[in-house]
């Protein structure tokens, strides 16, 4: 979704930021939402079939889950678009987005930063958390086996302010740019 979302952008998709993210995030949410809709129902099928134990989640969660995934999809998609806007180039846009989204999740998956899930767009991987975590009990407190440092609101939040940060940017950018004015920077 990263790299569509920015070849549609730097392809001449979309006339303003607002709309290109509208554009975006809408496909991007419709794919995550058909992808995770049909791949949980279908793993947890399989998953059961062959005795492995499920920890039960209620439906309102499940709910959640699938739905929530779409939705980080979405966010991620309009972050990266943001990007594109900002750069122009698909490659280079696509960078950025994957050193903000997955470096940090793969990082925290190994233990070196676990934090890094908390100040950035890859807080969003929270939304997958079926199971709550309570401070009284000693676990294994980590995104491999489905353990975020934030709560999934919380770690979705996060990754929307970060897309709306990158949206807010290339709209300024864009706009300075058509009236021939050139942003400082120092």
């Amino acid at each position: 979704m990263l790299v569509a979302a920015a070849a549609f952008v730097t392809a001449g998709g979309g006339r303003t930021p607002a709309a290109t993210g509208v554009v975006v995030g809408g496909a991007a949410f419709a794919a995550g939402l058909m992808a995770s809709g049909s791949v949980i129902p279908v793993g947890l099928a399989l998953l059961r079939a062959n005795q492995n134990p499920i920890q039960p989640i209620t439906l309102a969660t499940g709910l959640r889950v699938v739905v929530g995934w779409a939705v980080f999809t979405a966010v991620a998609a309009v972050l990266t678009a943001g990007l594109a806007v900002l750069v122009k180039r698909a490659v280079v846009a696509v960078v950025p987005a994957v050193a903000l989204i997955v470096v940090p999740y793969l990082l925290a998956t190994a233990g070196l930063a676990p934090w890094l899930l908390t100040i950035t767009p890859a807080a969003g991987f929270a939304i997958t958390q079926g199971v709550p975590t309570f401070a009284h009990v000693d676990v294994d407190r980590s995104p491999i086996v489905g353990h975020y440092p934030l709560p999934p609101w919380a770690g979705l939040a996060v990754a929307c302010g970060y897309a709306a940060l990158a949206l807010a940017a290339a709209r300024c950018t864009r706009s300075a740019s058509q009236s021939g004015r050139v942003p400082v920077t120092r």
